[in-house]
């Protein structure tokens, strides 16, 4: 062949599979744009599409709030040099949940391969949502009242992403540039509903104070620990206050768990001879200087310790014990100031609230041989 020919061949080749390329992308990108702005449209939201000059584009984005809560879908380039992957990604902008860590996976390679084995998986009663998706937190009764909603719907319409929160961050991630705007409004959705857990436990709160005919105290736009968040009641002439705590555990103490605190306050100062707890599990500081004491009846598999067994006895008589017990606390205690239980997690039945702190105002209560009201 003429030498002359062939690099002309070659140049027209790839010419040629250039403006191909460059067809193909651009049908790819108008396909992009549609599917985002109609998701946007579904979403009642802003579409912002691909711009700037070559060398340094932004995102397409859409920026929505639903329920209240702002979420940011866009996209990102991860280059290693030789090759470059494309990610999609939904941020949710809500209420911090502290030291809360949660993680949803689709169930395939090590996720698959660890739930097999039997690693630890949270299910949330949703046969699809359960089989598909592998879910792991730092605290499971907090994160079960933190996904409890409209998360497990919305986000089986995004069955490839990856959902997360962490260091008070909500993120969505899938490889690939989204294209179906059906998905797209989902994941969007399903961030939101993430991202909004702490919105949903405080207006459940709320709706507790109501039925409990208690007076709720919030600092913030969500249910928070640590006195952030705090109904205050009176049972039976008693003040009874419920809030969230968090106990730091782990190395380092880098991990919490929260749970709800239920208190009657005494009305004045009892003697010490009516401190006691009762526990599952780790020794509780209230128990520190107690003396261990045999378990009483209806409450054999905890861990009893008291300044004086038989008035501890007499205190905490059968019936409470039973009423306490159903309740599943972790802790039960008493001290010169006040009777404490502590439950895991959020508590946000209005019901479960009313018992304990039923139960925590006949504790604190003036009976027969207490001389310190």
């Amino acid at each position: 062949m003429d030498p002359i020919v062939t690099p002309l061949l070659v140049l027209l080749g790839s010419v040629g599979a250039g403006v191909l390329a460059y067809r193909h992308n651009r049908r790819r990108m108008e396909k992009t744009r549609r599917a985002w702005e109609e998701a946007a449209r579904t979403l009642g939201a802003r579409f912002d599409p691909i711009g700037g000059p070559w060398y340094r584009r932004t995102p397409a984005q859409i920026q929505a709030e639903l329920d209240g809560t702002r979420v940011l879908v866009d996209h990102f380039t991860v280059s290693t040099g030789k090759t470059s992957t494309t990610y999609t990604r939904a941020r949710g902008y809500g209420a911090e949940p502290g030291a809360l860590r949660i993680s949803v996976v689709p169930e395939r390679g090590l996720a698959a391969l660890g739930k097999t084995l039997g690693a630890q998986d949270i299910e949330l009663g949703d046969a699809a949502f359960d089989e598909h998706f592998v879910v792991k937190s730092s605290d499971e009764p907090f994160a079960r009242a933190w996904l409890a909603g409209e998360f497990v719907a919305y986000a089986r319409g995004a069955p490839r992403y990856s959902f997360s929160v962490k260091e008070g961050k909500t993120v969505a991630q899938t490889v690939g540039l989204e294209q179906d705007p059906a998905v797209l409004a989902a994941v969007a959705r399903a961030t939101a509903a993430l991202a909004g857990g702490g919105a949903r436990l405080l207006a459940r709160w709320r709706a507790c104070a109501e039925e409990l005919g208690a007076t709720l105290e919030a600092r913030g736009d969500g249910w928070a620990p640590d006195e952030s968040t705090v109904l205050r009641a009176d049972v039976g002439g008693v003040p009874v206050i419920i809030d969230g705590i968090s106990l730091s555990e782990g190395l380092l103490m880098k991990s919490a768990r929260v749970l709800t605190r239920v208190r009657a306050i005494r009305l004045s100062a009892c003697p010490p001879e009516e401190r006691w707890a009762a526990y599952r599990g780790k020794r509780p500081p209230a128990a520190e200087e107690l003396t261990p004491i045999a378990p009483l009846d209806g409450m054999e598999g905890w861990e009893w310790r008291a300044a004086d067994a038989e008035r501890t006895r007499a205190r905490f008589g059968p019936a409470l014990r039973l009423r306490a017990a159903a309740l599943g606390p972790e802790v039960v205690s008493a001290d010169e100031r006040a009777v404490t239980l502590l439950v895991p997690g959020v508590e946000t039945d209005a019901a479960r609230l009313r018992e304990a702190a039923e139960v925590v105002a006949a504790l604190a209560a003036r009976g027969p041989d207490a001389p310190y009201r």
